[in-house]
């Protein structure tokens, strides 16, 4: 697990399993988790709890599918969490134009499907 109160060296040594062919397959951790590391063969991102905007969201979720591989992102969510999510991220789950915007669409349509 990998998150603020992890261990400095066991922080390393998931990011360097993770980042390079190894036996790690499952990283559970919070959203810094990925910030500057190059992460490749990733295929399923799975939200749990809707992040704070949509901007986090498409940075979470680009993780995914770097190496032009299929891939799949999921966020799991309660009416309550959606009660608690900022107000442009509630919108947007409910937006019928989702690919209107170029640079936004694409990622947003491909996991709020699972919406």
């Amino acid at each position: 697990m990998f998150f603020s109160g992890t261990d400095s060296d066991v922080k390393s040594r998931i990011i360097a399993n993770f980042t390079k062919p190894s036996p790690l397959r499952i990283v559970l951790a919070t959203t810094a988790f990925g910030l500057g590391i190059d992460c490749h063969d990733v295929q399923l991102v799975i939200h749990l709890g809707t992040p704070s905007d949509i901007e986090s969201y498409v940075q979470g979720i680009e993780r995914a599918g770097r190496d032009n591989i299929d891939s799949f992102a999921l966020l799991l969510y309660t009416p309550k969490l959606m009660t608690e999510s900022a107000k442009e991220m509630v919108e947007f789950t409910k937006r019928k134009d989702r690919n209107s915007d170029p640079e936004k669409g694409l990622a947003y349509n491909a996991v709020v499907n699972f919406l």
